[in-house]
């Protein structure tokens, strides 16, 4: 139905916002909308009031700037793996590890790279770390080429993390070049255990935020959000290896046409007053043979561009379920730790034994108030055991809060990558295209070309008279 614009519009029903939520976040909700719609918005809304009011921060370690946390774009690149020549390395399998733009150059082994895992998963907890190579990779035909792939995609992700970037353990990895004093940081970093106490984490700003608003909807949403992203990954994965394995195929194929011609082309010098026949299966068999290579480069291509980076994508989804998995946890913590500690008060006032409920000095002074007034007592009583409470409590609030940010943080981070990554992709495969339409129409200029001189033979080839 078309409103003439001289039509009065209804007035809008206005939704009485919460008052923890700002005004300019107000929704109005003309009357044309059904009741459906009304609902789901205020319910929105009370949402958003929970969220807000649940939310608070607090106090932790602030880490310092470094060289690497001023520099905002920094690329690392691994070398071959081979074999130190000098050092304390002499004889091992390392990595030449370069981080740009600081023209810093490390050898790195492979366990090096597990121990940083090991060590920043203690200093940073609920923060994503990066999948390290799996240990089967070490077994397998190609290994030193899958794990540099995974270091690689490993440590840049480190870097791109700001909080990360700030680690002490990340700056001498890979700026330290003597290996000996590395050791020692090795050392340092392996005496570590996992940071329990908030107050005692890392953080940029020197807080947290942590939220106590328990969205198990929202929870289950993401999880499987994290589920099918896996799943699509790995079948990315399966389904270009039988791309890849096609084109090898067709490849072969393709030769075995290419060979054909090669043949068709050499048996010509049994009847060599055919002429255009040999240059024709000549200009054939180089076509065909530049197209089973066309399909061999184009099977190279797809593994290096899918193979491994959707095997990457992957696992390194497995880090993510981890934090919710932790969440979980934490979750179910605090609340079996609720319930528990609000049946053990419940006996000790049914008890009525004051000396008992855990009072401080100050309380007691006002027993008599507390004996009848049992919810000022419950508020009081087990002091030691409800400050227990509150600090499993704030763990799961941070892990609640971190794991979403967490998330959000790297699928930011990865649609980047993968932008980047497939727009080097399709300018190679431009590439590869134009040079497959040119070799296409030099066959057809050599097959005109061909034609014409097959003519041109044939009118200048002279013609023989008998006499009577």
């Amino acid at each position: 139905m078309v409103i003439s614009s001289a039509s009065k519009e209804p007035e809008p029903l206005k939704i009485d916002v919460p008052e923890s939520i700002d005004v300019s976040e107000s929704i109005d909700v003309s009357e044309s909308h059904d009741d459906s719609n009304i609902k789901r918005l205020s319910l929105e809304l009370e949402s958003k009031k929970k969220l807000d009011s649940s939310t608070y921060t607090l106090n932790t370690a602030k880490l310092k700037e470094n060289t690497l946390s001023s520099e905002e774009n920094i690329k690392i690149t691994l070398g071959q793996v081979d074999e130190a020549l000098a050092g304390v390395l002499k004889g091992k399998k390392v990595y030449p590890v370069t981080s740009e733009p600081f023209g810093w150059i490390v050898e790195r082994q492979a366990d090096d790279f597990v121990w940083l895992r090991k060590v920043l998963a203690n200093i940073f907890p609920g923060v994503y770390l990066p999948p390290s190579p799996p240990k089967r990779f070490r077994k397998s035909n190609d290994a030193s080429n899958k794990q540099q792939y995974f270091l690689e995609r490993f440590i840049n992700a480190m870097t791109r993390n700001p909080l990360l970037k700030r680690s002490s353990y990340l700056e001498s990895f890979l700026m330290e070049t003597d290996y000996q004093i590395f050791q020692e940081v090795k050392k340092k970093g392996k005496k570590l255990s996992k940071i329990s106490k908030i107050e005692d984490y890392w953080t940029i700003d020197g807080f947290a935020i942590c939220n106590l608003f328990n969205d198990e909807s929202e929870k289950v949403s993401l999880c499987e959000y994290l589920n099918v992203v896996e799943s699509m990954k790995k079948k990315i994965k399966r389904t270009s290896d039988e791309v890849i394995n096609a084109l090898k195929g067709i490849s072969e194929l393709i030769m075995e046409l290419s060979k054909c011609y090669e043949t068709l082309e050499n048996v010509q010098t049994f009847i060599s007053e055919v002429e255009a026949y040999k240059p024709l299966y000549s200009s054939l068999r180089n076509t065909f043979s530049y197209w089973s290579e066309h399909e061999l480069k184009s099977a190279e291509m797809m593994k290096g561009y899918f193979n491994m980076f959707f095997k990457y994508g992957y696992y390194e989804v497995s880090p993510l379920k981890e934090i919710f998995r932790e969440r979980d946890q934490k979750y179910d913590n605090y609340e079996k730790a609720k319930i528990k500690l609000a049946q053990k008060k419940e006996k000790l006032w049914t008890a009525g034994d004051l000396n008992k409920w855990g009072l401080t000095n100050e309380d007691l002074w006002n027993a008599s108030v507390l004996k009848n007034d049992k919810t000022l007592a419950l508020s009081k009583m087990c002091r030691k055991d409800s400050d227990d409470l509150i600090r499993i409590r704030d763990e799961f609030t941070y892990i609640n809060y971190q794991s979403k940010s967490e998330m959000l943080r790297v699928l930011k981070d990865n649609q980047l990558i993968e932008n980047l990554h497939f727009t080097e992709f399709a300018r190679s495969m431009c590439t590869h295209v134009t040079k497959f339409h040119v070799i296409w129409g030099e066959l057809i200029g050599n097959l005109s070309k061909i034609r014409t001189e097959n003519i041109l033979s044939k009118v200048n080839t002279p013609r023989v008279s008998l006499k009577t």
